[in-house]
């Protein structure tokens, strides 16, 4: 065999000329491309074709037929370059019916954001040195759609997709709007020499990089341009009308989705996975990115607690605090019922003591110049001071001798001297000494009335309070005029002759302290078996009273013991089990979560409280829990704070075993609770997690079930349409699935109702109302769009149809009875009352629809594009 040197010599021009050509080639144009997996698909289908016609061609020399071979190595290189171009390339990375976009293509596209991005970075920096905000303004100033410097594919995709868009459309963006875009962004700071410098240090031509801002610019502007108006057309809001104002009456009935569910098959656990699977990063009734989708499964678990609490229950705690005795019953109605403040021993209110009145305001001077000292002292301290005085006021026809001079200010309390006119007597009565509350208030500013107008005239002021005496207090001598010498009683009238005047020395008004002491029957009290009558005014201590009393006692009593037990268990949960749960595992007094656990169940079952431990609930399951209500209990120190569901989503997930308190006024309950578990967000890993298997089995199961619901559904809606009874009679004799001995339906009519509600709840913020809501209709579970669009806007009046909730859980057969407007009249005069109707009252339903108008344009231009994702390196750069 001859040395291939020799065969080298031989040919060494031909030889010499194809080396210099392939290293010619692979200096200069493989030089060129910094990543082979980038190279050009014709240039590696030239290289491999030149490559083997070279080897063929040596190959042939021995048998003299190189040019042959040559030939025959050029084919096989192309037939082998185009196998490993088209065959051997992965798939698209990205699949659009504008066209697919491959992976190099996507890499490409996130390094032109990146190289975009970093020169407005770069000349925001160089342009703005001085200014300490430069850092925010990079961030806001930056290329993303979904947040400022987005490079995940998502966004880059949605870059390329509205550059499509701007071109079909025929929007260019010439290069002065790249000058003017660099000068808006560094306030015309940007210099030539400072571009090159940028330019040259992102290794970059002035054209590519012109070019690559051009892009990001085209798809700003079309973004602006298809989604990101400010102005809502004015059919969205004639909806916006429609939907408040609309009214329809129906007749329906309800298919439960749970009464046609399988009970003889049990799911398979390939079944349960692929559910699983498909649906475990979306929520429930929402796709992947967030769209509303109505009856869709969705087993992303939301942020879920956990808590404990000690819990003071009303019923609870009262058979602790023991019964209330008759005892304790008089005292209350001594204390709270029959006592008179100091200074308002003359006033009376009807059920209870008089209230007391500031006393910070000037003295008045009675009319005619009496003092209150020379004839007030000695009435007002008589009630308090004398324990005859009930007896004069119960049974003031018992006396039967004639009361002596001074008796007055003794029995000074008996209605009939109250209400005898006294004379001058009256007239020197001070303004707080009036008979009743009303008289005390109108008392007061006559006084000042009657020394500006009435002068020295104390006669007439006098006779006021007299006027008012209510019927029980009347007696004859309340008929008799002031001066009449005729009394109605000895003793009023031996009173009224002995105290005409403010002469009378002091010593007579003493006089009868002595006097009833030795006059026997008239001033002796009655038995002690015999209770005094309460003041007038003052509601009698029956047995209705007794029991409302006793009540009051109770429930002042049991309050006072569960704030009593709720202030010690926050005490043992804070001193006791929160600081050594908390504490580090290494430590010798750290408590095991199970440990606390039994603590407090122990600690309830010794103090009469209730120990409840919560499953891991959500925000909306711990805020609507009726087993749970401790959710919309609130903290009893601040009458402002917020519920304990909201308290306890708002702290961070390591702030557990912490204690707090908190009040239902509901139910009166105490509690002393405390966060033990706060699990984040996050898309479950397998079927083993807590919960997730029962979701996804009932999620199976409802999904065989509805084809069965809806089918019924559909016969019922064909009977309806075929016979002439009224819907609801004929709803009435027809059963939920259709079979004998089943359930019969349950026909009902409800409305008028319309699409949306303005809710009658009390805003927080007082300048701006509640936001509407959808209406929801008693008895039917949680509506949405779908209901509402078939019943307003598919359905006709006497129409029958199907809609559901929002879950599908429930399919309703309607029948429309109704709609206002119905005539022409009628919808005349609502488009009236569209045009007259402010804009404004549309404010929180224009802001919703561009929240969502807002958050869904990317889905709408993917779903326009038919855009699907083939591979993604992380769910971060995806979404």
């Amino acid at each position: 065999m001859r040395s291939p040197f020799e065969i080298f010599r031989r040919h060494q021009k031909i030889l010499t000329v194809i080396l210099v050509g392939m290293a010619m080639f692979s200096f200069v144009i493989c030089g060129a491309i910094q990543d082979p997996r980038n190279i050009p698909a014709g240039l590696m289908i030239l290289a491999l074709a030149a490559l083997m016609a070279g080897v063929f061609w040596v190959a042939g020399l021995q048998s003299g037929k190189s040019n042959e071979y040559s030939v025959w190595g050029l084919v096989a290189g192309v037939l082998i370059g185009v196998g490993l171009t088209y065959w051997g390339q992965p798939g698209a990375a990205v699949y659009a019916n504008t066209g697919n976009i491959s992976q190099n293509e996507l890499a490409e596209l996130r390094q032109r954001r990146v190289i975009a991005n970093q020169f407005v970075a770069d000349a925001l920096l160089r342009t703005n040195e001085d200014n300490p905000f430069i850092q925010f303004q990079i961030a806001q100033l930056q290329f993303g759609f979904q947040r400022p410097g987005d490079t995940s594919d998502r966004d880059v995709i949605a870059g390329e997709m509205l550059r499509r868009e701007g071109r079909r459309l025929g929007i260019e963006v010439p290069q002065e709007a790249v000058t003017e875009f660099i000068n808006a962004i560094t306030n015309r700071q940007m210099t030539s020499s400072l571009f090159k410098e940028i330019r040259q240090r992102l290794q970059l031509s002035e054209g590519e990089l012109v070019e690559i801002l051009r892009d990001e610019i085209l798809a700003r502007n079309v973004a602006g341009y298809l989604f990101g108006g400010t102005i809502l057309p004015p059919e969205t809001y004639w909806e916006f009308y429609r939907k408040l104002n609309e009214q329809v009456t129906a007749e329906l009935v309800v298919v439960p989705v749970d009464d046609f569910v399988p009970t003889s098959s049990e799911p398979t656990e390939e079944q349960l996975q692929e559910l699983f699977q498909q649906y475990r990063e979306n929520l429930p009734n929402r796709t992947r990115e967030g769209r509303v989708a109505e009856g869709q499964p969705g087993f992303f678990q939301p942020r879920k607690v956990q808590l404990a609490y000690l819990e003071a229950a009303y019923h609870e705690v009262e058979s602790l605090v023991g019964e209330v005795t008759d005892e304790e019953i008089e005292e209350y109605y001594e204390e709270q019922y029959k006592r008179v403040p100091e200074g308002m021993e003359g006033s009376t209110v009807p059920g209870g003591a008089a209230p007391e009145f500031p006393g910070s305001g000037p003295q008045l001077t009675p009319p005619g110049g009496a003092t209150p000292e020379s004839e007030g002292d000695a009435p007002a301290e008589t009630p308090a001071e004398s324990p005859e005085a009930p007896a004069s006021e119960s049974t003031p026809e018992e006396s039967d001798t004639p009361a002596e001079d001074g008796d007055a200010p003794a029995d000074e309390s008996s209605p009939a001297e109250e209400s005898a006119p006294a004379g001058d007597e009256m007239s020197a009565a001070p303004a707080s000494n009036s008979d009743t509350i009303l008289d005390a208030l109108a008392d007061a500013q006559p006084v000042l009335l009657q020394e500006e107008e009435a002068g020295d005239d104390a006669e007439q002021p006098a006779e006021q309070p007299v006027k008012e005496v209510t019927p029980e207090e009347k007696t004859p001598v309340d008929e008799a005029p002031a001066d009449a010498d005729t009394p109605a009683e000895k003793p009023a009238t031996e009173s009224d002759d002995d105290a005409p005047t403010s002469e009378k020395p002091d010593a007579d008004a003493d006089k009868p302290a002595d006097e009833p002491a030795t006059d026997g029957a008239p001033t002796t009290p009655p038995p002690a078996a015999d209770p005094p009558a309460p003041p007038q005014g003052v509601r009698p201590l029956d047995a209705e009273l007794r029991l409302e009393i006793r009540d009051r006692i109770l429930r002042e009593r049991t309050l006072e013991k569960m704030e009593e037990l709720t202030e010690e268990a926050y005490a043992f949960m804070a001193n006791e089990i929160g600081f050594y749960v908390n504490a580090s595992e290494e430590d010798p007094a750290h408590i095991s979560p199970e440990e606390a656990a039994r603590k407090l169940q122990e600690y309830a079952d010794e103090h009469g409280l209730i120990y409840t431990q919560t499953p891991l609930l959500t925000f909306s399951e711990l805020s609507t829990s009726e087993d749970y209500p401790i959710g919309q209990a609130s903290d009893p120190s601040n009458p402002r704070s917020a519920a304990v569901a909201t308290d306890v989503f708002s702290t961070s997930p390591q702030d557990v075993y912490r204690p707090r308190r908190a009040v239902d006024v509901r139910s009166d309950s105490r509690f002393s609770y405390w966060k033990t578990r706060d699990v984040a967000a996050h898309v479950p890993e397998s079927l083993e997690e807590e919960g997730i298997r029962e979701q996804v089995v009932e999620a199976l199961e409802l999904q065989q079930a509805r084809p069965k619901a809806r089918e019924r559904a559909e016969a019922l809606v064909e009977l309806a349409s075929d016979s002439e009874k009224p819907f609801l009679e004929l709803m009435g004799e027809q059963t939920v699935d259709g079979r004998e001995g089943s359930l019969f339906l349950n026909p009902r009519e409800v409305g008028p109702f319309s699409w949306m509600r303005r809710s009658t709840a009390v805003s927080p913020n007082s300048f701006r109302p509640p936001a509407p809501e959808m209406t929801q209709i008693p008895g039917l579970n949680g509506l949405g769009n779908e209901f509402m669009d078939t019943v307003f806007n598919e359905l006709q009046t006497d129409e029958v149809g199907i809609a559901s909730n929002a879950d599908q859980t429930e399919f309703y057969v309607v029948r429309i009875a109704s709609k206002t407007p119905s005539s022409e009249d009628e919808r005349e005069q609502f488009r009236d009352g569209f045009l007259a109707e402010s804009p404004t009252s549309f404010s929180e339903m224009e802001q919703e629809e561009r929240r969502e108008f807002g958050t869904n344009w990317l889905d709408r231009l993917f779903e326009k594009h038919d855009v699907r994702i083939a591979e993604r390196e992380t769910p971060d750069e995806q979404y």
